[in-house]
């Protein structure tokens, strides 16, 4: 590869790619086949793909995404947490990658249609660090409202469609009760999320909860709270607690569709709300589910029927008609972690997981190549703390 000198120059040939590859598989698709998404790798190659591209990595508060930001413009990223962990508010190199184009055709409702593109770093070089790397500690003073992160969602939809939010359960220390917030992702400093552990400290006298000051260090306290969250590999299910507790699933993308009117009888359509973001971050109307069929992790090839559980991405409430934020990277061969989700068994004794508002789906690495971060299971978090809201 050669050495961007516009990255913009550079998404314009990613695209022009991808649409190449659009269009193949549009001809190669079977009868009655939908396609949605195209995936396009580029290697380090002397004579192949498009260039080097540099910029500054940091996270939007408006799209609740990543992006590469330069002098040309920016793009969105997909990153890995431990990408993100490394490489945010750094500036860096993306030395190999894959470009994903993604499309939805509105599913029948005006003005829902949409195409994103963004891309998924495989090599990363941080060229430039922040000066003052070195951690200030955050001194806990008598008096400062702290709070423990317990779960926190993705990004997603706020009720007036006119922001991203997240919604979190939080406690305060030595104490056993924990409470519900709704933040703008424009109020966490730069995080698109809290990971469990972390902390945040109350603004005093706000007419509003808002958010003073954020340490996503994990403390032994917050230590405790990780290892009581489970993660389960889709083998493990069959000892998953089932109905409202809130479980952590990690499985590849085998398969995935839109599907229409699914789930969506009990909702009022009179407190219908127009959505004013961008619908091109990836907005999924409320009459739209999407189907996304998982299998074990690190099995090559497609698995038997028996062996895959689905996971049905939709809007969790019953009061308002937004729709739902589709989370980057939810394509056939990512490893996914599914934080903070239902499972479900079906009449016929089958089990599927279901979001909850405290979801959040992240991104771990394409299993087709090994680069995701296996994180071992641990003890389940037996005690329903979707019920404390």
């Amino acid at each position: 590869m050669r050495l961007s000198t516009s990255n913009g120059d550079a998404c314009r040939q990613i695209l022009e790619r991808l649409r190449e590859e659009r269009e193949v598989l549009k001809q190669r698709r079977k009868q009655g086949e939908l396609l949605t998404w195209c995936k396009v790798d580029f290697a380090d190659a002397a004579d192949a793909g498009p260039p080097i591209l540099l910029g500054h990595l940091s996270a939007d508060a408006a799209s609740g995404q990543y992006r590469l930001e330069s002098e040309e413009g920016s793009l969105v990223v997909c990153l890995s947490e431990t990408e993100a962990k490394r490489a945010v508010n750094e500036t860096v190199a993306v030395l190999e990658y894959s470009g994903v184009l993604e499309w939805f055709d509105g599913g029948g409702v005006k003005g829902a249609a949409w195409e994103r593109f963004y891309v998924i770093p495989k090599r990363v070089k941080t060229l430039f660090r922040k000066s003052n790397q070195e951690k200030v500690d955050v001194k806990e003073k008598e008096g400062e409202d702290w709070w423990t992160v317990l779960n926190c969602s993705g990004p997603s939809l706020s009720d007036t469609g006119s922001s991203l939010r997240v919604s979190l359960l939080a406690r305060r220390s030595n104490d056993v009760t924990a409470k519900r917030f709704n933040f703008p992702v424009s109020e966490l400093f730069g995080h698109r999320s809290l990971p469990a552990g972390s902390k945040f400290k109350l603004q005093a006298g706000a007419v509003r909860n808002k958010v003073a000051e954020v340490d996503v260090s994990v403390t032994a306290e917050g230590r405790r709270d990780m290892d009581a969250v489970s993660a389960y590999e889709l083998g493990e299910l069959g000892s998953a607690p089932e109905g409202r507790s809130l479980i952590t699933v990690e499985a590849e993308v085998a398969e995935r569709w839109f599907e229409q009117n699914k789930f969506n009888d009990s909702f009022d359509r009179s407190k219908s709300k127009s959505c004013t973001l961008d619908q091109d971050i990836g907005i999924l109307p409320r009459s739209t589910v999407c189907h996304v069929k998982l299998k074990q992790k690190g099995n090559f090839g497609d698995p038997p029927a028996g062996d895959t559980v689905s996971f049905y991405l939709s809007n969790t409430s019953r009061n308002n008609t937004l729709g739902v934020l589709m989370p980057l990277g939810m394509v056939v061969g990512s490893v996914l972690r599914l934080g903070n989700v239902r499972q479900v068994v079906s009449k016929k004794g089958h089990p599927y997981l279901v979001p909850t508002d405290l979801t959040n789906v992240s991104y771990l690495g394409d299993g087709t190549a090994g680069t995701w971060t296996k994180v071992p299971p641990r003890e389940a978090l037996l005690g329903d703390l979707y019920r404390s809201r």
